[in-house]
């Protein structure tokens, strides 16, 4: 069988690529690329920049913590499991353990990194690291958004029942 993907890298890596900021915020970055690939094709790819995130899978006595929150780039109410951006010059641990109690008010005395995972790859260059926290201890900090925010306690057997994933509606928590 034919590698395309390994071809098609390499001829991207090879190539000419002339990259214009088109939009810098202090969250994101659009980029217009156009590549000039040496068999003469050239490629333009608009993408979107963004620092990465974290998101936390809070596990405590047979209980899953999540989030209800309203979205309104998508103009709906979403469960989710709590997450947040990473800030400049923060390890992606110190992310998750602030997102954790801004959001839900615990600490984790055990946090473990479980997979880093691209959201949508064709034209995001995102990251959300995925953790896992455990040993959960009360210690709440304040965040001014975290009012618009309602804590979620479900019980890990209904978390997982295929009911309740096919309910869910955010990528990252699924």
């Amino acid at each position: 069988m034919k590698q395309y993907a390994k071809e098609t890298k390499k001829l991207y890596e090879e190539s000419d690529i002339d990259q214009i900021t088109l939009y810098e915020s202090k969250r994101i970055a659009s980029t217009l690329c156009k590549i000039h690939l040496k068999n003469g094709v050239e490629k333009v790819y608009q993408i979107l920049r963004h620092q990465g995130a974290c998101a936390i899978i809070a596990f405590d006595e047979n209980f899953v913590y999540l989030v209800s929150q309203y979205r309104h780039a998508n103009q709906k109410i979403f469960l989710e499991l709590p997450a947040g951006l990473i800030e400049e010059n923060e390890s992606i641990e110190k992310a998750a353990q602030r997102e954790l109690q801004e959001e839900i008010g615990f600490k984790a005395q055990k946090l473990s990194l479980i997979k880093t995972i691209y959201t949508s790859p064709g034209i995001l260059e995102e990251k959300i690291h995925l953790f896992l926290a455990t040993d959960l201890i009360y210690q709440p900090i304040f965040a001014d958004d975290t009012h618009e925010i309602d804590v979620v306690k479900i019980k890990l057997v209904d978390a997982i029942s295929q009911k309740f994933i096919s309910e869910l509606e955010d990528a990252k928590t699924i």
